[in-house]
């Protein structure tokens, strides 16, 4: 859909009863919408025309009576009005553009170009690991300020670590200076893959997207991954993410990012790297994902933590 492509008001109420059926007749349109709006034939008629000529919608002709039907999926209008919402408070102006993400905001062109090189970089990368064809082009918003940024997220007095996120679909990052721990462009590729992740499965467990993200994103070393292995498995030797949640700082502070990450890959040592698609369709079903019950998966995943982070020998499948 293209920005001209707005739907009015009065126009989602032509659009929901079109998607709600296959092909629709204007006779049960108008119809419909006489009843319930008060509407006269003409005007639901004008309106039919609008959606015709953005595009929005088409018909087929059967004897006579026209038959409409969605070009756009419900979902798809919904991003296009959120997106153009956004475009409107962000004030619209484009500072850079390739071929899967746009950006605006702070303009500073060596960073927009580290971002939006590492983006395109690992762009197909991670959708052929998904099992992903596209997803629509998205929104990448480099912001003045940290505080700025937190505003955009809706987290008031933010943690100084939170450097970068999304809403709505929209990639959120802080300025480059604020990144002296971890790359900037390894962030902007991990909220990518939280934003794929979540066009893939919506429901997908936080741990789950936050560990994949952080697997195929790159920005965590192992001498990290180790100290917080060993130092969750010291207090806690039976460790639970699930018990750690979907709070962010709490995930932060309990090495949530870390033992995903390690979930993660021990999925992918020991079943291949097909399975972690397949689980996040289906994040509950490990009897037919892993072949055996969630309590043993528990049980093979701290065996593998020992052996590979509390020993320091190498993991074999």
């Amino acid at each position: 859909m293209n920005n001209q492509s707005n739907i009015t008001d009065a126009e989602w109420q032509i659009m929901r009863m079109i998607w709600a059926g296959n092909e629709t007749k204007s006779a049960d349109i108008i119809a419909y919408l006489g009843n319930s709006k008060g509407w006269s034939p003409t005007t639901i008629k004008t309106l039919l025309a609008r959606l015709v000529k953005k595009n929005v919608i088409s018909f087929n002709l059967q004897d006579r009576t026209r038959l409409y039907y969605p070009l756009f999926t419900e979902i798809e209008c919904v991003r296009n009005e959120m997106s153009n919402v956004i475009k409107r408070l962000y004030g619209g102006i484009v500072n850079h553009h390739t071929e899967h993400f746009t950006f605006y905001g702070h303009n500073d062109p060596d960073y927009i170009s580290l971002l939006a090189s590492t983006l395109e970089h690992d762009y197909q990368m991670i959708l052929n690991i998904l099992g992903m064809a596209k997803v629509e082009k998205i929104m990448v918003y480099t912001h003045e300020t940290k505080l700025h940024l937190h505003s955009a997220l809706g987290i008031q007095n933010g943690p100084e670590w939170l450097r970068a996120g999304w809403a709505w679909g929209i990639l959120h990052i802080a300025p480059k200076e604020c990144f002296d721990d971890i790359k900037p462009e390894r962030a902007a590729v991990h909220i990518f893959s939280q934003i794929a992740i979540h066009r893939l499965n919506p429901g997908t467990p936080y741990w789950l997207m936050q560990g994949y993200s952080a697997y195929l994103s790159k920005w965590l070393n192992t001498d990290r991954i180790r100290k917080a292995v060993i130092e969750q498995l010291s207090s806690q030797p039976q460790i639970s993410l699930d018990d750690i949640g979907s709070d962010f700082e709490k995930f932060r502070d309990n090495n949530g990012y870390e033992l995903a990450y390690t979930r993660v890959q021990f999925i992918i040592l020991e079943y291949g790297a097909g399975h972690m698609s397949l689980f996040i369709k289906n994040p509950h079903d490990f009897e037919g994902i892993f072949n055996c019950t969630k309590e043993r998966f528990q049980k093979n995943w701290i065996r593998f933590l020992h052996k590979k982070y509390m020993r320091g020998i190498e993991y074999e499948n």
